[in-house]
């Protein structure tokens, strides 16, 4: 996570997904990370917390979950 990253908005964030095993992340450069996301909101940041979640949908695969404590959807800061 990188809560004060800047895309098209200012301190928007972002989450960068990086596929590795258990040696580590051999480059952790975003322009080689296997996903991003962005909030496209100023001031939202997203990623200023991210944690394991462990399996949520099933599929075998661990989650993660990414939070975003200033982001607006219908309410001024209440996250996301």
């Amino acid at each position: 996570g990188a809560r004060y990253y800047d895309a098209s908005e200012a301190n928007e964030g972002a989450a960068f997904v990086f596929l590795g095993g258990a040696g580590a992340i051999p480059d952790a450069d975003p322009a080689s990370a296997a996903a991003q996301l962005e909030a496209n909101q100023p001031d939202a940041w997203l990623g200023n917390s991210v944690a394991g979640a462990g399996d949520v949908d099933g599929d075998g695969y661990a989650d993660v979950i990414v939070g975003a404590p200033a982001y607006d959807a219908g309410e001024t800061e209440e996250g996301a």
